[in-house]
């Protein structure tokens, strides 16, 4: 099916201090964006990922970035 993936992640560089860095609020966007007609999301971490597989009947992209010691990339 083609159309509109989108990320619901919080802030990458500082996850800790993004005050919406909260499942329940990446639940919510990832709710937003289906019904705003979204065909997928993009979400980070497994706690995000089950509470956003909890509200929505698309397909979730999981990830979990995580950073290695000599990489500077991430993903």
């Amino acid at each position: 099916k083609a159309g509109l993936i989108v990320s619901c992640q919080p802030d990458a560089i500082n996850p800790d201090q993004d005050p919406m860095n909260r499942p329940e609020i990446m639940a919510a966007l990832a709710l937003s964006a289906i019904q705003g007609g979204a065909v997928a999301i993009r979400a980070d971490t497994p706690a995000h990922i089950i509470a956003i597989r909890s509200v929505i009947q698309a397909p979730v992209i999981g990830i979990f970035k995580h950073d290695l010691p000599n990489f500077s990339v991430r993903i």
